[in-house]
């Protein structure tokens, strides 16, 4: 906005595949930049850390299969690519996890002092370990005070495993779970 313009923000390739061809389509997307920011809208995004993506949930998956999940678009560079296929991973994560706790999801981020909550522990060890999100955002998303305690998390679930075997073998099932989804 504002006439300043940013390199790293390529939107010609977009606006070929969803809005008009050529210079119409630019012309219709710079006037969309210029209108006036939804008031609404800024007060959602500065009351929580939301994707980029705006639209209902089947909106959301669509373009996230056309842009970022599909093979013909891994080679063009997309702004936050990475961001938005580690949220995803870490929204299948959770479900995975709810499914074989039978938990929702609200229960899963909850944490209680003095009660154990295997499923929040898995999930966030399954989610440090195959999505390569931080600690720091890790603790963000389920209300961990510090990152340090996530890799406590991690250690605890990883020193259960090494001397329980029927919880091993639940958690490299949804590990394999996990794997077959992706």
């Amino acid at each position: 906005k504002g006439g300043k313009k940013y390199s790293w923000l390529k939107y010609a390739d977009v606006i070929n595949r969803e809005w008009l061809k050529g210079r119409k389509g630019a012309r219709a997307y710079e006037m969309f930049m210029e209108e006036e920011d939804d008031k609404e809208l800024e007060e959602l995004y500065r009351a929580r850390n939301l994707g980029s993506i705006l639209g209902d949930n089947d909106y959301k998956d669509d373009i996230s299969e056309k842009y970022i999940h599909s093979k013909r678009y891994y080679d063009k560079e997309i702004p936050e690519h990475r961001r938005i296929k580690q949220g995803k991973k870490m929204e299948q994560i959770e479900r995975l996890v709810c499914k074989e706790y039978k938990l929702d999801n609200k229960d899963l981020r909850k944490a209680v002092r003095g009660r154990e909550n295997e499923a929040r522990k898995v999930a966030i060890r399954l989610i440090r370990e195959k999505t390569g999100v931080a600690c720091r955002q890790i603790a963000q998303r389920y209300g961990v005070g510090n990152e340090r305690s996530i890799s406590e998390y991690c250690r605890r679930i990883r020193q259960k495993a090494d001397r329980d075997k029927k919880f091993l073998k639940r958690y490299r099932l949804l590990e394999s779970s996990l794997q077959v989804e992706t």
